[in-house]
């Protein structure tokens, strides 16, 4: 275990390398000018200069390339060309938001998707059976932020059930929750959908396997053929969905945290794209890119859990 954790870590540290690589050259060969981008088109000649001399733009780009690394090495990832603030400083300020909307919507996603699929699965072809797959069906063909603004009209503007907008006082547990509630479940309804199908997939599968037949043919109870064998079974595909859904919600909380006003690292990458703060981009890049990673060294370490015959190298 710890070896296989090791060379995932390994893994992980190059990983980042290609991406923040990537993400340095294809910003500064993209063909925009970030001291034109802050200072706008009307900008003299001699001002976009100076900016680009104190940014360090007129330096040698593999110059660039190793102060940019060597920064990250060491903790600082530059400051915001918008406001001079350093950019870990602004990202851990609103982290916690973003982490309170990707991890209870996951769980909202998981407790609700994987009994609906279960109880798809177990009354196939039923009435209940379609009821559930039409709605999942209707959940998957909305993207969250449809979802987030149907639900921000009705218990939020209409029943004024809850806040409207912001991410409430983080240090208020009642202004924390109710801020987060809506938002949250826009999104771990949306992952609800995908969990519950797949889910559905799995067990019917495995219903249809040899042993599950075997076991029923010696008596064994339908409630212990279930929990015992079909659910426990189930949950690496599950894991495996959960992992990647736990990527994409990052993403996908862009749009929520938008609709909502929330703050976040959503937010600080909107800003940062439409005003050209490629600093704090590259800084919510290698936020995003280290939580794929550590999503996927989590997955693999739960698999030897699951199943004991899944081994890593």
């Amino acid at each position: 275990m710890a070896r296989m954790i090791f060379t995932r870590l390994l893994l992980m540290f190059m990983a980042m390398f290609v991406v923040v690589t990537a993400m340095f050259f294809g910003i500064r060969l993209g063909g925009t000018d970030p001291a034109i981008a802050i200072q706008g088109s009307y900008a003299t000649a001699e001002s976009i200069a100076f900016l680009r001399a104190s940014l360090g733009l007129d330096e040698p780009l593999w110059q660039q390339y190793v102060m940019y690394m060597t920064g990250v090495l060491t903790g600082d990832l530059g400051v915001s060309l918008q406001n001079g603030r350093p950019v870990l400083e602004q990202i851990l300020l609103v982290l916690p938001n973003t982490f309170d909307l990707t991890f209870w919507g996951m769980i909202i996603g998981v407790v609700v998707g994987v009994p609906l699929g279960f109880a798809s699965a177990i009354k196939r072809n039923t009435f209940w059976d379609q009821v559930i797959r039409v709605g999942t069906l209707a959940s998957i063909s909305m993207p969250p932020f449809i979802i987030a603004y149907l639900l921000l009209i009705i218990f939020a503007i209409t029943f004024s059930m809850f806040p409207v907008n912001g991410g409430g006082d983080m240090d208020i547990l009642s202004s924390r929750a109710s801020h987060l509630f809506l938002p949250a479940m826009a999104l771990g309804l949306a992952v609800a959908a995908y969990i519950a199908r797949l889910t559905r997939t799995s067990i019917l599968e495995i219903l249809s396997k040899d042993f599950i037949r075997t076991a029923r043919a010696k008596g064994v109870s339908e409630f212990r053929v279930m929990t015992r064998h079909v659910l426990k079974l189930s949950w690496v595909g599950i894991v495996t969905l959960i992992g990647i859904y736990s990527a994409v919600s990052v993403g996908g909380s862009v749009a929520i945290e938008l609709v909502f006003g929330r703050p976040g690292v959503g937010r600080l990458v909107i800003g940062a794209i439409s005003q050209g703060d490629f600093t704090m981009l590259q800084g919510a890049i290698i936020f995003y890119a280290a939580f794929v990673s550590l999503v996927n060294i989590i997955v693999d370490v739960t698999y030897t859990f699951l199943d004991p015959r899944i081994r890593y190298t």
